[in-house]
């Protein structure tokens, strides 16, 4: 019965860290950043604003009108990544409990 806590809880721990794995591959292929709207000469338009590495301060990039195709694609995109982004944090929780738990099952033997 011992034996077979311990084998789920390393099976947990690997399926964790291929689902983090899997995770963190499809967050490289999604855009950093937040959108923000400036209203120039009664017109509304779309930036959205990152942080590149390579440069000191924030950057911003036009996106198009409030309600183009290539605004509600980004804004989905940013939505995604943020989803995800929640997702790895609570398998990396997760992964520190079974670990926890792991390790106190070995104390325990």
């Amino acid at each position: 019965m011992a034996g077979l806590l311990k084998h789920l809880l390393e099976q947990e721990k690997k399926r964790n860290r291929a689902s983090q794995k899997r995770m963190e591959k499809l967050l490289k292929d999604l855009p950093r950043g937040s959108l923000y709207k400036r209203n120039i000469k009664g017109k509304k338009y779309v930036y959205i604003s990152f942080r590149d590495p390579s440069k000191k301060h924030p950057q911003s990039k036009y996106v198009g009108v409030v309600h183009s195709e290539a605004v509600k694609k980004l804004a989905s995109a940013l939505k995604d990544r943020d989803r995800i982004e929640k997702e790895v944090k609570s398998l990396q929780l997760e992964r520190k409990m079974v670990e926890k738990a792991l390790e106190e099952y070995r104390k325990s033997r």
